[in-house]
């Protein structure tokens, strides 16, 4: 096994690649062939990997990028990033392919967590020194956007706002609980704005509130009134149907 360096600097990781890349050619080589990894069904797995001007391709023999993955099609399954710890091997990152369409590819980011019920299966943080907590720059954001139709590079294109199409939704399964437009428009269970621009829409209760709120109060509507329950247990009408 090769040598690697263990400081952290650029030059380091520039050198450090480079043996890997002599490494994955000498083991690539020695193997003629067979696989580096059995583990997808039917005993297939990534039958080469190939390094080029510091650059890794697995599953493709031109890579394009510093890391480049492809996946062989599969009717129901396409997994082109498995992670997992040894004691607790249900437990899992993938990055698959959200649809089973041929000849499309939706990246989903799937985290899935067996062995306990008391966390969370997925948790994205973003996070700083206290000398970098000032300003008004969001610590994580989510951005849509869209570019120039066949554009060469999506990735290093023109961009403008997102017209038509919603730039964010949560959902249980296939339910739309929380909606944001690309207008400004926020739909709560639903997304019947009247025509409004920068409107809130929020959909009838399904079951009005019968206890009284602790430490705040409850908004809700109710055959399309707005209401609120205050923790005394008064309800207001904001506004009538």
């Amino acid at each position: 096994m090769s040598e690697y360096r263990t400081d952290f600097s650029i030059d380091a990781f520039r050198q450090n690649w480079r043996t890997l890349k002599g490494d994955l050619e000498a083991l690539t080589a020695s193997l003629a062939g067979t696989l580096l990894s059995a583990g997808r069904a039917g005993g297939q797995g990534i039958s080469s990997a190939t390094a080029t001007d510091e650059q890794l391709g697995i599953g493709t023999s031109d890579p394009a990028f510093l890391l480049d993955l492809s996946a062989p099609a599969e009717a129901n399954r396409e997994i082109l990033f498995h992670a997992a710890v040894e004691d607790a091997s249900r437990d899992r990152f993938d990055l698959a392919n959200g649809t089973t369409t041929g000849s499309r590819f939706v990246p989903n980011l799937i985290g899935s967590v067996e062995s306990t019920s008391a966390a969370q299966s997925v948790t994205i943080q973003g996070q700083c020194p206290v000398a970098n907590d000032t300003g008004t720059t969001p610590l994580v954001s989510l951005m849509g956007r869209r570019y120039t139709d066949a554009a060469a590079d999506p990735i290093n294109s023109s961009y403008t706002d997102i017209a038509t199409r919603p730039i964010l939704d949560i959902r249980n399964r296939a339910t739309i609980l929380f909606q944001i437009e690309a207008n400004g428009n926020l739909g709560l269970n639903g997304s019947s704005y009247g025509s409004g621009v920068k409107v809130i829409f929020i959909a009838n209760a399904t079951t009005a509130p019968s206890t009284n709120p602790t430490g705040g109060g409850i908004l809700y509507c109710e055959g399309g009134a707005l209401k609120f329950k205050g923790s005394g247990g008064t309800v207001t009408t904001i506004a009538p149907a």
